[in-house]
């Protein structure tokens, strides 16, 4: 079942209330809260997707991430779809396991990312390693 513009709010570390909307939200069979924000940004074909990405939504996807497990579920998967670049989806996952250091942390270590095409999202959700590094092609 999916839901568009889902609402949530949970306080982080206890202390701060933190609201805001979910494009799209969805539960997997295996508990995995999948996200899906859609970015309208106008990218020039030579920027770096990933380095903009980075720049300027690295906090949004943590506090999603954030949202989803403070709601119980398993692991978080947020996939960013950047209208103006429909062949690409960047990907990372965050499973419930890194809740704690994620409330402490502003870079989100730990998640896998991965970059995948749309045809390649229909085979299931990417896995990569635990160490953030660069998004990769696959």
């Amino acid at each position: 079942e999916l839901h568009r513009e889902q609402a949530f709010a949970f306080l982080l570390r206890g202390e701060v209330l933190l609201r805001g909307f979910l494009d799209v939200a969805g539960l997997e069979a295996d508990g995995t809260l999948l996200v899906v924000d859609y970015k309208s940004d106008r990218i020039a074909a030579e920027e770096d997707l990933e380095a903009h990405f980075e720049r300027d939504y690295s906090m949004q996807r943590l506090v999603y991430a954030l949202a989803g497990l403070a709601a119980g579920a398993a692991a978080v998967e947020v996939a960013h779809c950047f209208l103006r670049r429909p062949e690409t989806v960047l990907l990372a996952r965050y499973p419930a396991s890194e809740r704690e250091r994620l409330e402490q942390s502003r870079c989100a270590p730990g998640a896998s990312r991965s970059r995948r095409t749309p045809a390649a999202s229909a085979a299931g959700p990417a896995r990569g390693g635990p160490d953030c590094a660069p998004t990769r092609r696959r």
